[in-house]
């Protein structure tokens, strides 16, 4: 489905496509993988309908595809209601549980992300995904 069916046909160019089909490509038998894509004014949101971080090669292709259609929606003429920004890194800005840089910061032994305490416990950890720190205690 699409407001502009036209933008939409010239997002998903060969190029995508071969990488939404070699993502659906990782199904099991009897348990179809379905795939969701929304590009929008919040933002680009692609999904899949089972958890696939253990499954290396589906979690390889999901971080493939997902790259392909960031590009080729950076590459596209803006279209009306659609608007995509660059997005800024800081690295130490702050605690990604709440945003917040005000107080003092916490690291996780692992990654060094910066955490408040209350933010630490409340995620039972490190809140960067794949983390091996969640559920370790921070470094002071």
């Amino acid at each position: 489905e699409s407001s502009d069916p036209a933008w939409a046909r010239d997002l998903l160019n060969p190029e995508v496509r071969r990488g939404l089909l070699a993502l659906r490509g990782h199904s099991r038998p009897f348990q179809k993988l379905h795939l969701s894509l929304d590009v929008g004014t919040h933002g680009i949101t692609l999904r899949v309908s089972r958890v696939i971080s253990r499954d290396i090669a589906a979690f390889e292709a999901f971080i493939e595809a997902a790259i392909s259609v960031l590009r080729r929606v950076r590459a596209l003429e803006p279209t009306e209601g659609v608007l995509l920004e660059a997005v800024q890194i800081v690295v130490g800005s702050g605690c990604p549980v709440c945003g917040q840089s005000a107080g003092e910061l916490m690291t996780c032994p692992k990654c060094r992300t910066p955490h408040h305490g209350d933010c630490w416990k409340y995620f039972g950890g490190c809140s960067i995904y794949g983390c091996e720190g969640r559920g370790r205690k921070p470094a002071a």
